[in-house]
């Protein structure tokens, strides 16, 4: 991705949340937990998948040096990776931009969080698929429920009733 000038440009790394109107203005406590995709109403589904394709469009111009660190297009057909990314973003917002970010936490994320994850790409996506699924060529690997979509929530949607 570049800018106009012919810059590497910055993909949006926005606060990995669901915006305010997505929130339960009645119970604060209602509000999904980002990281956990059981958690989420279809809405604020969407909305992380969309978080998380821009996550993946930003790690991958910026840190892989070899092919089998890069995420695979098909990131979002496996199960397992999209918890994995999913955590992983989650992590680096924490370390970064988060109430408790810093140098210290960026270098944690970078020396713990960021090895590891490159490390276990290829068993979450299973070892006779990377390479098809890093060229372009997705091979399955879900071996239970295989046409229920990945990216929907399981809670149901907040009530638009404000409680007594």
């Amino acid at each position: 991705m570049t800018d106009t000038a012919g810059r590497q440009a910055t993909p949006d790394l926005r606060p990995p949340l669901p915006p305010p109107e997505l929130e339960d203005p009645a119970n604060e406590e209602n509000r999904p937990a980002g990281w956990d995709w059981t958690d989420q109403t279809d809405t604020t589904a969407a909305y992380l998948a969309d978080a998380l394709a821009q996550f993946v469009a930003y790690f991958n111009a910026r840190y892989p040096w070899t092919r089998e660190q890069t995420i695979p297009p098909c990131w979002a057909a496996h199960g397992a990776l999209i918890e994995e990314i999913t955590t992983l973003m989650w992590s680096r917002w924490a370390a970064f931009q988060g109430p408790l970010a810093g140098p210290e936490a960026a270098q944690t994320w970078h020396t713990y969080h960021l090895p590891l994850f490159t490390a276990r790409i290829t068993t979450w996506i299973g070892h006779e698929a990377a390479a098809d699924c890093r060229s372009g060529h997705h091979q399955p690997s879900r071996l239970i429920e295989p046409d229920r979509p990945l990216v929907t929530g399981r809670r149901p949607a907040p009530t638009t009733q404000r409680r007594p």
